[in-house]
């Protein structure tokens, strides 16, 4: 918001200001709702006349889609329009959405067979005005970093909290975002070292610790996932999940006996959660004991048919007992739901290398 977002037509789209307040002339039989006047100017900054439908052309996302509503008022347009080359209109929506949706809204514009999308959030609209005067705090900054990052807007992100971390070098939460920008951008090396710069020892609150936890073990940091999950478990504090997490960390840690003694507990317990048994199964196979190994990929199978690498371990197992036949159909299963390429590679040179 208060940005202006070009279509590659030449349009320019900007949402100028936004308001919310409750809906009083009555229920309607839909519950209690609130009213979101939006005003937006568009620019048509191309060479041809461009056709606009407000009805039509726009909805409102929040944990629902909105279409637009019969203002009471008589002041937002319903009426199509023509914007011409080097001209501008500015104009009114009008939405009434659930009272409890309380989600930052989102404008959908549908123009030319593709869809633009516009945050329409005041907040982040004053966010934005303090970035571009200078004037962002480190708070300021992770949390318009976090707007960018779930509107898929990484690049902005990454300048933002790179700029903040020369002045607060010791803020978690900001080494954590940075770490989680540099994943969707694959790039693991540079997530690693954010990672690498929390301190554990700061880290207090639970969700903070299994959400750092669980970044740390896909980044192959499983020193820090233990460092900030175990003071919990040595309470009985853990939530399943997070324990999974940490017994795979003990397991690639090599520390076989704790992830298996972890992993055990939850299997006792009846844990329907196929990493519980697929994680014992790798212990087992650690421990020379393909058997059980194959008999817990086999049990991971039963909780998630298609556990990718549960199948490429089965047909490693059985290619280990001499049961060829049975280790291919295993591979051949694998091709079929579609695996991360370092999987696929290696199931692909299994298969050639048994082929005969």
């Amino acid at each position: 918001m208060g940005e202006d977002v070009m279509h590659p037509s030449g349009l320019m789209l900007t949402v100028n200001e936004i308001s919310r307040k409750p809906f009083t002339a009555g229920l309607g039989g839909h519950g209690k709702e609130d009213e979101i006047r939006l005003n937006l100017t568009v620019v048509n900054t191309g060479i041809l006349t461009f056709r606009i439908n407000p009805v039509d052309d726009f909805n409102l996302e929040l944990s629902k889609t909105y279409a637009p509503a019969d203002d009471p008022e008589k002041k937002a347009s319903a009426r199509e329009f023509n914007v011409f080359p080097s001209t501008q209109s500015r104009f009114d929506l009008y939405f009434k959405v659930a009272a409890e949706d309380k989600l930052e809204p989102i404008l959908i514009f549908k123009f030319n067979d593709s869809t633009v999308k516009v945050i329409c959030s005041n907040k982040f609209r004053k966010l934005i005005e303090k970035n571009n005067s200078n004037s962002l705090t480190t708070s300021d900054a992770i949390e318009l970093a976090s707007f960018y990052v779930e509107y898929g807007r990484y690049d902005e992100a990454e300048e933002l909290l790179n700029n903040a971390a020369r002045f607060s070098s010791g803020n978690n939460r900001l080494w954590m975002l940075l770490a989680a920008v540099y994943q969707q951008q694959y790039q693991d090396q540079a997530a690693a070292d954010a990672l690498s710069r929390v301190n554990p020892a700061s880290i207090n609150n639970y969700d903070e610790a299994a959400s750092l936890a669980d970044q740390a073990v896909k980044l192959g940091q499983y020193q820090l996932a233990v460092a900030v999950l175990e003071p919990y478990e040595l309470v009985n504090r853990l939530e399943p999940e997070a324990r999974v997490l940490l017994a795979r960390a003990y397991y690639y840690q090599d520390d076989y006996n704790k992830a298996e003694r972890m992993l055990k507990q939850m299997e006792r317990k009846g844990s329907n959660d196929p990493k519980v048994y697929f994680t014992l199964g790798n212990v087992k196979d650690k421990q020379k004991d393909i058997n059980k190994a194959i008999e817990y990929w086999e049990k991971t199978l039963n909780y998630d048919p298609d556990y990718c690498e549960a199948c490429y371990n089965l047909g490693v197992g059985y290619y280990k007992l001499n049961q060829i036949g049975k280790a291919r159909e295993y591979w051949k299963k694998v091709l079929l739901l579609n695996p991360d390429s370092s999987i696929l590679r290696a199931t692909e040179d299994a298969l050639s290398t048994t082929d005969y």
